[in-house]
């Protein structure tokens, strides 16, 4: 393992790139669009020309071939492999088509990372799927979209879980401020101001990035069914209506 290597696996506009590399971390970042990979060599050169980033434009899946990949023309974030995914709510998007690499050939081209962050809207479970055995980060999170992703990483070793809220600058998921309408409104009015402020202020962790990883997120480690309890009621399956319209997670995950 690296310890100075980590793997931003859906690089988006380098929004958690950024804070790697100003961290003195060697970042492998892979990002399916090809619009935003051209952003991101213009913005991040000093970084590749020093050989500290290396920014591909590749998708991750479970095979190694060229796959339809779904640019959503009004909110980039959105784009998938999964036209649903990409193409969704009736917004404007077209098709291209990208190479793609599993996990466990990328770990064997460029080593094994400390950290690897994934967010690439469905896809994430494919990116777990095939870490080999021996291939196992320190730390690792994805976006927190099905109970099954826990499930994925419990196989592969890892025993130590978060569920960090995005919306709530990377605090740990708390049922009672879910609940809560003051802070829904609170929350509503802050991310409001960062997300219209993000081209004039310098954000440490951007509206729309993953924040901090490893031990320094927010909380304490807790057990994969403690986490899937807290998941289960948040989401509350059974009125089929969570407790928040404005909340987004990410899962944490170490030995």
């Amino acid at each position: 393992m690296e310890d100075k290597l980590i793997f931003d696996i859906g690089f988006h506009k380098g929004e958690d790139s950024k804070y790697y590399l100003e961290q003195g971390y060697k970042v492998i970042a892979i990002e399916a669009n090809p619009l935003l990979v051209e952003f991101g060599n213009k913005k991040f050169i000093k970084y590749i020309n020093s050989g500290q980033l290396i920014l591909l434009n590749k998708g991750i899946a479970n095979t190694n071939e060229t796959l339809k990949f779904w640019i959503n023309d009004k909110c980039s974030e959105w784009s998938s492999f999964d036209k649903d995914i990409g193409c969704r709510d009736n917004t404007p998007c077209h098709v291209v088509e990208v190479e793609c690499i599993k996990t466990t050939d990328l770990i064997n081209i460029y080593g094994l990372p400390y950290y690897i962050k994934i967010d690439i809207e469905g896809y994430d479970i494919y990116c777990i799927e095939s870490l080999g055995s021996n291939q196992i980060p320190k730390y690792i999170s994805c976006e927190a979209q099905q109970l099954e992703w826990l499930d994925r990483m419990y196989e592969k070793g890892y025993r130590k879980f978060k569920i960090i809220n995005q919306a709530d600058r990377f605090n740990e998921l708390s049922i009672e401020k879910e609940k809560s309408k003051i802070q829904h409104y609170k929350r509503y009015l802050i991310n409001g101001i960062m997300h219209r402020t993000s081209d004039i202020i310098d954000w440490k962790f951007p509206i729309k990035s993953s924040g901090p990883f490893g031990e320094n997120t927010k909380g304490n480690w807790q057990t994969i069914d403690e986490i899937k309890k807290l998941y289960i009621e948040y989401h509350q399956f059974e009125k089929k209506k969570p407790l928040s319209s404005i909340s987004w997670f990410d899962f944490h995950a170490t030995f």
